[in-house]
């Protein structure tokens, strides 16, 4: 990161980046330490200022120039270190977020500690490539849909624009559809901020607001002719892979909670895998009962992960889990002409519903909320009935890629959950 020697002067001649954001720290004697002029593409400067608490580094906003002068937030940072050398958290002198930026960052670290992990790891993705468009600089009071709309199209042209630099189409739709997220993610902030007050905003702008790229549906579940070609393929593969992919199509596990799962959270004695709440998206405790094809895979994986506490243990990053399989993927993509690994688990509900298991013997195998009346006080986890139904269907997956049964034979298959 640059340094610069602030006065009045060289703050006005600061050039902006192409792109992105850049800070310039502030290298004049007697200034206060992590003290420094954030200026985005669109020109906007923002103080900030790095400091640590209890061991963490944390940031905060000082507001933008030239409404906070530099004497001003010279003293802010002086202040803000005063406090913070006594052990407090500079909490009531806090700024109100003057960027999209700042807001979002807010959120997170107001809401993160309430957020699901998965949900916390992929708002945080999106807050960072936010950061790197103008409209993360735009201040919150007045953002339109249209500031929206606009980055969504240009993140979407870029993504669709590297996807055809690698030759992957799969890119092109992604693309438009982390755009939807992105903004959707915004929107919910937007929300929180009137809610609480946080942002200075009397009324919502992006109340009613739209997707800005239509979506196909992911609902479809893969075809008995798909299975056939796919499983195969999974077959092939290194058993951290292969044991990562047939346990979503065995279970019908969201992707990135299977990614999490932990040796510890694997009874072989019980025949269970409980997924704690902080993993889940509903933020309840989710326990899968194990079958026996699921108990060889995961005894083989011990041999190569055991020693770890990941189950799916990166073999490039030591302590950490699995990224997201991208190259695996997109072999299961070729030889199928696309797929989302969404639709494992759509086709688990499909089958289920084949074998005329129960809805909501279905929907508890696959952590949805049961609903109506009692869902309030219902706690029964229906284990004995998810094990049955997993089983069923584990034998009927056998059977389909054997080419011996499809979905319109599930109910009368000789292992029915109705049975």
């Amino acid at each position: 990161m640059p340094h610069a020697k602030f006065t009045p002067k060289s703050i006005a001649k600061l050039k902006p980046p192409k792109r992105g954001q850049i800070v310039y720290w502030d290298s004049s004697k007697g200034s206060p330490p992590g003290f420094g002029l954030r200026i985005g593409k669109t020109k906007r400067k923002t103080w900030i200022l790095y400091y640590r608490l209890n061991g963490k580094q944390k940031r905060r906003a000082l507001g933008g120039w030239p409404a906070v002068t530099l004497s001003d937030a010279r003293h802010l940072a002086t202040e803000t270190h005063r406090r913070v050398a006594s052990g407090k958290e500079p909490e009531s002198e806090k700024t109100i977020p003057t960027t999209i930026e700042e807001l979002l960052e807010q959120y997170l670290e107001k809401k993160g500690a309430s957020l699901a992990s998965t949900s916390l790891q992929n708002w945080t993705w999106m807050a960072k490539k936010i950061a790197l468009y103008p409209v993360a600089q735009v201040p919150p009071s007045e953002v339109r849909q249209r500031h929206l709309i606009g980055f969504a199209e240009e993140l979407a042209y870029n993504q669709r624009k590297k996807a055809r630099a690698n030759g992957k189409s799969i890119g092109e739709r992604y693309g438009e559809v982390y755009a939807n997220r992105c903004c959707q993610f915004v929107k919910i902030v937007f929300a929180w901020a009137v809610e609480r007050g946080k942002a200075q905003l009397d009324f919502n702008p992006l109340a009613g607001m739209k997707k800005p790229f239509k979506e196909e549906s992911s609902r479809d579940a893969l075809t008995e002719e798909k299975l056939r070609v796919l499983v195969p393929v999974i077959e092939g593969m290194d058993i951290l892979y292969r044991a990562y992919f047939m346990l979503l199509l065995l279970t019908g596990s969201r992707a990135t909670e299977t990614r999490l799962a932990k040796w510890e959270d694997i009874d072989f004695k019980e025949r269970t895998w409980t997924k704690p709440k902080e993993n889940t998206k509903k933020r309840r405790e989710h326990i899968v009962p194990l079958t026996d094809e699921m108990i060889s895979l995961l005894r083989v994986l011990q041999f190569r992960t055991g020693r770890w506490e990941w189950v799916f243990a990166s073999p490039e990053k030591d302590g950490a889990p699995i990224a997201r399989p991208s190259h695996q993927a997109n072999k299961l993509r070729e030889v199928i002409g696309g797929w989302v690994p969404h639709e494992f688990r759509n086709t688990v509900i499909t089958g289920l519903e084949a074998l005329g298991t129960p809805t909501i013997v279905v929907a508890a195998v696959v952590g949805h909320k049961i609903g109506g009346q009692t869902a309030h006080y219902n706690k029964y986890e229906y284990i004995p009935q998810k094990r049955k139904a997993l089983e069923a269907w584990g034998k009927f997956l056998n059977e389909i890629v054997a080419g011996e049964a499809s979905y319109e034979s599930g109910a009368s298959f000789p292992n029915s959950a109705r049975k």
